[in-house]
């Protein structure tokens, strides 16, 4: 076996005085991608109550109750959602978008369900 000496000092020297690949979070901050998927947003005023979202779910993470003539209110359990963007997509009246917020660690997970 042939001895290699000297083949690492200029790797090294490189990598001493070069960047690093990775950011310093979340104290270096955090760049946001255009489709990244976050938490869902619902708009009731735009919702038919067709109940797509909740038979296209692969968990069940949504479910949509009328409250009145017309009127629908969204329970979405975020910690259930494996954010797979199907009820996104599939809604017609594009009631459902996902929101850039990704920073879902809580203590609870009673916190992660919204009622919308």
């Amino acid at each position: 076996m042939k001895k290699r000496s000297g083949k690492i000092l200029p790797v090294a020297l490189k990598h001493l005085v070069s960047h690093p690949a990775t950011v310093s979070y979340p104290v270096g901050g955090k760049e946001q991608f255009p489709k990244v998927r976050g938490m869902i947003a619902y708009d009731a005023e735009t919702c038919i109550g067709c109940s797509i979202c909740m038979r296209d779910c692969p968990t069940g993470a949504i479910v949509i109750e009328e409250v009145g003539t017309k009127e629908f209110k969204a329970t979405i359990e975020m910690d259930v959602c494996i954010f797979c963007a199907q009820c996104v997509s599939s809604c017609p009246k594009k009631s459902l978008s996902y929101t850039p917020e990704f920073e879902l660690a809580v203590l609870s997970r009673a916190s992660l369900k919204t009622e919308i």
